[in-house]
Formats: structure tokens, C-alpha cells, sequence
């Protein structure tokens, strides 16, 4: 038990009940527990008296290919209604007792009961927070960004405001709580850091928020006061939990990991998890057993070249067959979509025409003294995989893969060569006649170690391999710019678009020329990044670029575009 040091609520955990559940959620009077018990087809929702007795299930919900939003069934403020969605997102609602099931028209999800029952807050399809009356009718927008995901809305106390989650729509955004009147006026922001914060809900006074966040490196029930100040720490939990508060304690239940079993929507979340890393089709991936262990050290009993830190870590052993073929994988039980392979087919490439081994923390996210091994054969078959641990079989295919006809080019235009930098090794055999200066060299491990990540990831981050980025104003053209975007493998983009972002109009691209190359490359591995008006260097160097330097390659860059715009 944990007390907000100035303010009467304490948090008391209820005991989980009937495994595997997903979304449990107490009734007002604290008497009754609704949740769902999803599988890849249909999600069974139920409710049962909180001691674990009169178990009834009400609804189903039919799943398709277990995708879409879970049910997440919400109590209506007097206890005789509940809120849920199917997975074509339609929110319906049905009695306790399972009568009087009704769609209403609005689509969406995240379904929250104003305090008066009078009207219900949602998330709609294109991540907005609505308001609407509680029979479905009257739909109203409070939020409104292109750029944003705003969800899991929750009312005050009062009905005259909502808490919701917003995050930008990037793949390592992170989630805020932000809070808006219920008419759509007086948008503000409560939390601004860099950790997922998470699943507000107002305390019956209206004082507090209590929410979940990652802020301290695990998952963690926090409150802070309602204009976002003071947030405290109050107890560590595993899961983004969901929450009732009466007037002296915060009530939590877990969805239950007893059994051997991850939660629903992990165990639904692996197979296109998976299916996108291996770039198969979902349907192709075979979850064969899920085992919940603890690992010495931080490595979880996988090869690794980089030193392990001892000391206990939980996760998970999980068991797959992939087009047939066995895979074991471990995870960390504080994030179970974090498959480290551990056990796969033999497999070997015969004759590669690529092997680079690097630590691959320059690009994305990836954990600094790691280490990757990618194997590439002339017709875009390999290996990938730990180094000194085991590997899978990759293909080079899609254009989101690195760039593949760029594969071609290397091995048609450089002669073999081999070279040691402090963060790569790369063997290349190639089949061309220029002999590689150490400038493209270092491109090619570039290119290898971003082909790594994406291969390993099962997609491409917008923002991974980019060396540099410039911008102007056009001329003649109000509001519109130039821009040129630089990859640290030696390719360039030359395009124009609205100056505050918009579809972009290609240009030109290809290859840097290699005099402007060689100069480029030495201010990247050399200078530290620099931010201007005009222009993003994410150098890798550590001194400093001065005025002089800074105008140099600002010209740099102005004649590189002209280059690319003036050859197509």
C-alpha cells in the first residue's frame, strides 16, 4: 500500500481472478469484475461477483484474425450497463446481465461513461477524442491533429473535463496525458517528458490524476495534482493497469499471467510481430508454447558478444514454428515484444558477397554494445542474427529493406576489400572495378548495419541512416521549400513541399559524387551534430563545426541539390 503524501488515497491491489483474462474492470459499487477472454476468432466477455463467484458470460465479440482494438468492457456510473467495441471498432453496449445488447452508430474505441451517464467519450478511427450521447447520437469532435494519436479518454469528477493520452503518430513517439474541457475548449498539457505516460483517471475529488509511466525504467502507478504539477510515485506494477477510485483507496486489477501465459493481446501481438520480421504472412506463424522463466543475467541465456550483466531477469521462453520451421525466442518480461532469438534452424550462406558485423546503435534505437551479424549473397539471400549467436535466414526484398536495387549497385561498382573500424567489420566481394576509398568504405557499413536493423525490425524508421537534412525557401514560390536530405551511405534526395511539411515532389536522387563525398564524410565521422535555420547534421564526431565550417557545408548542400534537381 502506498499514500499520496498530500491527499487522503491509497492504492490496494485486488487480487487477479480467472486466467487468461484481458481488461479487467470493477463495477461502481466495487461488487462485480467485467473483463474479456480473447482468442484470434472471438472474445467472450464476462462479469462475476469480485470474490471470484457467478461467473456469467454476457457478450461475444468475433475477432478477425485477432486484430483490431480488444474489447475493454467499461461500467456505466450506476453499475446496470456496459460499454465494449468489436474489432471493426463499433461500440456497443449491454445490461450486466446480458440483455438488451445494442450497436450504436459511431465508430470507434476507448469507450468512457461521463459521471452523469449521460453521454460517452471515445476515440475515434482517426485518433481524436468525440463525446457523444449515451445512446449514440450527437456525436461531437474535441480534438483535431493530423500529427497526433489522441486516445483513452477519461472524464472529471465534475463532467467539465477529459484527461486523454496523446502521442505523436511516430514509430518511437512517446505517449503524454493531456486534458480538455468537455466542449472541446482549453486544450493543455500535463506531462512533457521523455517515458510513456499513461491511462489518466481523476480522482473522485477532482484533484488528482493517477495515471501509469515508465518515467523510472519499469512500468509504475503514479499520481499528480490535476494541472499536471507533483507527480509521486506510488507503487511498481507489470502492466498498464485499469483503474476504479473510490474515496479513500485507487483499486487495480491485472489481467492474470498464471499458467504459463502471456497476456492476450501479447500472445495475439506475436504472430504479426513475427510475420513482419520474417516478412511472411501472420497465418504462417505457429505459437507453440509460452514458458515464463528467470535468466541469470541480462543476456536470457543467448550467445552474445557483448559483456552480460548479471543479476536476475524474468521473461519469457516462447516457442514458435515459422513456415513450418521451429524458432525458440526469449523475452523480458517487462516488454515480451522484444524477441531475442535464441534457438533456429541450421543455416548458412554459402559464398556471401557481404559479411559486416557492428555494433548497431548509430541508427534507430538499438541497444549501444549489441552486436549484429548480416550475411548478403549477390541475389539478396543471407543470414542475420546476433553475432556468435544463432541466425535466421533473411531475403532482401521490399524497397523499405535498405534500398535493394542500391545492393546492385554496390556490387557492380567496388572491387573486393575488406576493413576493421572501432564499431564494424565488413568483408565485401565484390564484382566491380573501383577500388573503395576509406570515405565509401565507411558508407558501406553504413548501408549494412541499416540494412541490419531493418531486417531485424520488420520495417524502416523514417529518420534511420539520415546523415543530414537542408532546407530554404523558394524562390518565387511562397511557403514552399527546397530540401535535400543526405544518407550516411552516400545517397542523396533532392525534393520540394510546403516549408511546414506536406507531400513532397521529387526532384532528383542518387549517388554523392565522390570528391563531394570525401568531404562530406569527413565532417560526419568528425564533427558533432549541428542545428541551424537551414540545416539538421547529425554528425557522429565529437568537436565542434565552427562558423566557417558551417557555411561550407551549407553551400555544400546548395550545390548538391542543384546537381540532382538539374539531372532528371
Amino acid at each position: 500500500m502506498a499514500q499520496i503524501s498530500d491527499s487522503p488515497y491509497a492504492v490496494v491491489e485486488i487480487e487477479p481472478l480467472i486466467p487468461p483474462q484481458c481488461c479487467p474492470t470493477l463495477s461502481p459499487d466495487g461488487q462485480k469484475v467485467a473483463f474479456s477472454n480473447p482468442s484470434a476468432t472471438e472474445t467472450k466477455i464476462f462479469v462475476q461477483n469480485s470474490d471470484g463467484s457467478n461467473l456469467k458470460q454476457i457478450s461475444s465479440v468475433t475477432m478477425t484474425n485477432g486484430d483490431g482494438p480488444f474489447p475493454d468492457p467499461v461500467w456505466s456510473p450506476d453499475g446496470q450497463t456496459l460499454a465494449f467495441v468489436d474489432s471493426d471498432s463499433a461500440i456497443y453496449l449491454v445490461k450486466a446481465d446480458g440483455t438488451n445488447l445494442t450497436r450504436l452508430e459511431p465508430q470507434g474505441f476507448d469507450p468512457a461513461w461521463s459521471p452523469d451517464g449521460t453521454a460517452l467519450a471515445f476515440t475515434s478511427l482517426d485518433m481524436d477524442i468525440y463525446v457523444m450521447n449515451s445512446d449514440g447520437s450527437n456525436p461531437r469532435q474535441l480534438t483535431a491533429s493530423k500529427d497526433f494519436n489522441d486516445q483513452r479518454p477519461a472524464w472529471s469528477p465534475d463532467g467539465q473535463s477529459i484527461a486523454f493520452v496523446s502521442l505523436f503518430n511516430s514509430h518511437d513517439a512517446n505517449a503524454e496525458i493531456f486534458v480538455i474541457n468537455s466542449d472541446g475548449s482549453n486544450q493543455r498539457r500535463l506531462t512533457d517528458n521523455a517515458a510513456n505516460d499513461w491511462g489518466p483517471v481523476f480522482s473522485p475529488d477532482g484533484r488528482h490524476i493517477i495515471f501509469t509511466s515508465d518515467r523510472s525504467g519499469r512500468n509504475a502507478i503514479y499520481a499528480m495534482n490535476s494541472d499536471g504539477n507533483n507527480p509521486q510515485w506510488l507503487m511498481d506494477t507489470e502492466a498498464k493497469s485499469r483503474w476504479r477510485i473510490d474515496t479513500t483507496r485507487v483499486q487495480f486489477i491485472e489481467a492474470s499471467r498464471q499458467n504459463n501465459q502471456l497476456p492476450a493481446e501479447i500472445s495475439q501481438g506475436l504472430p504479426f510481430t513475427l510475420a513482419q520480421q520474417f516478412q511472411v504472412n501472420p497465418d504462417e506463424v505457429k505459437l507453440v508454447q509460452i514458458e515464463q522463466t528467470t535468466w541469470p543475467n541480462d543476456c536470457m541465456g543467448i550467445a552474445a558478444r557483448r559483456p552480460c550483466a548479471t543479476g536476475d531477469t524474468p521473461g519469457y521462453r516462447i516457442t514458435v514454428e515459422i513456415q513450418g520451421q521451429p524458432y525458440e525466442f526469449h523475452a523480458p518480461l517487462a516488454d515480451p515484444l522484444d524477441l531475442r532469438l535464441a534457438v533456429s534452424p541450421t543455416i548458412d550462406v554459402y559464398q556471401p558477397a557481404l559479411i559486416w558485423e557492428g555494433d548497431p546503435a548509430l541508427f534507430g534505437d538499438a541497444e549501444t554494445g549489441s552486436c549484429l551479424s548480416l550475411k548478403l549473397t549477390a541475389n539478396d539471400q543471407g543470414t542475420l542474427g546476433e553475432c556468435d549467436g544463432p541466425l535466421r535466414a533473411i531475403e532482401l526484398t521490399g524497397e523499405q529493406y535498405a534500398r535493394p536495387r542500391l545492393w546492385q549497385d554496390w556490387l557492380t561498382r567496388f572491387a573486393p576489400f575488406q576493413v576493421d573500424t572501432p564499431h564494424d567489420r565488413v568483408v565485401f566481394y565484390g564484382m566491380g572495378s573501383v577500388v573503395a576509398a576509406p570515405a565509401w568504405q565507411r558508407a558501406m557499413a553504413a548501408w549494412a548495419k541499416l540494412a541490419a536493423l531493418e531486417l531485424r525490425d520488420g520495417r524502416s524508421g523514417a529518420g534511420w541512416g539520415a546523415a543530414m537534412a537542408w532546407q530554404q525557401p523558394l524562390p518565387n514560390r511562397q511557403g514552399y521549400c527546397q530540401f535535400l536530405s543526405v544518407q550516411a551511405y552516400g545517397w542523396a534526395y533532392a525534393s520540394t513541399a510546403l516549408c511546414d511539411g506536406g507531400d513532397p515532389q521529387n526532384l532528383g536522387q542518387g549517388w554523392i559524387d565522390s570528391t563531394q563525398w570525401e568531404q562530406f564524410d569527413n565532417w560526419f565521422y568528425n564533427r558533432s551534430p549541428l542545428t541551424t535555420g537551414r540545416l539538421s547534421f547529425f554528425g557522429v564526431g565529437s568537436v565542434e563545426m565552427n562558423q566557417a565550417e558551417s557555411e561550407a557545408l551549407e553551400q555544400w548542400a546548395r550545390n548538391l541539390y542543384t546537381e540532382l534537381n538539374s539531372s532528371q
